[in-house]
């Protein structure tokens, strides 16, 4: 509920309370949940604060903090804080005078802000972007977003969704003898295997486990395979669409990076490599 949409609180005999995902003034905002998994905060929380027409300026009348933790997600963590911020505004109804009286202000020095959510924070940018962060907007995104990346089969551009991915082990053995000649973005398989290996910039990976073309239906790993795939460690995903008829360009290592200068000479414009 927008304030725009009450025109007339001053009317209600009681007023309105609001119910906000985080612990104000922190993460005031659209995007508190998906803010705070970003920034690694260790927990978040829910308020209920007294609702003006400044959204989440009120005065606080009850809080209740919540732990996160690396494998925190947007889904989970909403459906958390639903929870107990219906159980908080009970209680704060069942004893409003009470609370109303002790009710803190916000202070104005310790607010932070979020920002609306866009389509740039789940697209994979493999020049930059290490497994960590990519699984981490993954965590933060998914439900309502998808992280996305660029797959250029023949001349066609098509815009590809990891719709599920985890952090592998990294004892776990890699996929192929060419893991560490292939640039980020390489898309590395095995048959029977039930996860896409793609490597990152830091040499870290990412485990795929479901995926969609945009227009296509979903697939899991191994329907990917038998779908698109043909040759083990041929595909790799951009991060930006290329121009019809116009090559794919290599792979550029960022300035500093140990491979820097570094040019994958394995072409296969079917597959865009």
């Amino acid at each position: 509920m927008s304030p725009s949409s009450v025109p007339e609180l001053g009317q209600l005999r009681l007023g309105a309370l609001k119910v906000h995902p985080s612990l104000l003034p922190k993460y005031r905002g659209p995007t508190p949940i998906q803010t705070a998994i970003m920034d690694d905060a260790p927990s978040t929380g829910v308020s209920v604060i007294e609702f003006y027409h400044t959204g989440e300026h009120g005065n606080i009348l009850a809080q209740y903090p919540y732990a996160l933790d690396s494998q925190s997600t947007l889904m989970g963590v909403q459906a958390a804080l639903a929870l107990l911020g219906g159980n908080l505004l009970l209680k704060v109804l069942g004893n409003l005078e009470h609370v109303r009286k002790h009710s803190v202000r916000q202070d104005r020095a310790q607010a932070t802000y979020t920002e609306q959510a866009c389509i740039e924070n789940t697209r994979i940018v493999w020049e930059s972007m290490t497994a960590a962060e990519i699984y981490k907007r993954h965590r933060a995104y998914c439900g309502t977003a998808h992280m996305s990346a660029v797959w250029r089969r023949k001349h066609i551009m098509h815009t590809v969704l990891l719709l599920d991915m985890y952090l592998p082990d990294p004892d776990t053995p890699v996929l192929s003898e060419h893991y560490d000649d292939r640039p980020p973005g390489t898309v590395f398989f095995r048959r029977k295997s039930k996860y896409l290996e793609i490597p990152c910039i830091d040499g870290s990976r990412i485990h795929v486990t479901k995926l969609r073309v945009i227009g296509r239906t979903e697939k899991d790993a191994q329907g990917f395979v038998n779908g698109y795939l043909r040759v083990n460690g041929a595909l790799r995903m951009l991060t930006a669409p290329v121009k019809p008829k116009v090559p794919t360009p290599p792979f550029v290592y960022p300035p500093g990076h140990p491979k820097e200068g570094v040019v994958h000479t394995y072409v296969n414009q079917d597959f865009a490599f």
